[in-house]
């Protein structure tokens, strides 16, 4: 969720077919984004937030959905098994190397 590249979010999303108004209002979404941490009311600096989608949002679980969409179409020898935000890639061979080179 959070280290995802909001450009190429963004080009899946034009890719899926939202342009136009919708595109831009996600433009504006992620668009000067800052975040901070409170801890017993004692709330540190403000920081941008250049990466990922707004965790604890309704749109995030979605957004996050449609960024991995297509991670199943790459050309690996491996199955890889994906469950909400976590992703395992599963090989096997007859070494260590062996495995890692699938």
């Amino acid at each position: 969720f959070d280290s995802l590249d909001r450009r190429e979010l963004l080009s899946k999303l034009e890719y899926a077919g939202v342009k136009n108004v919708t595109l831009n209002w996600f433009v504006s979404y992620f668009n000067n984004r800052q975040q901070f941490v409170s801890i017993n009311g004692v709330k540190s600096s403000q920081t941008n937030v250049d990466y990922g989608v707004v965790q604890g949002s309704t749109l995030g679980p979605l957004l996050f959905l449609v960024y991995i969409n297509n991670i199943t179409n790459i050309d690996i020898n491996s199955k890889l098994f994906l469950f909400a935000d976590d992703t395992a890639v599963v090989s096997s061979g007859s070494t260590w190397e062996e495995a890692f080179e699938q």
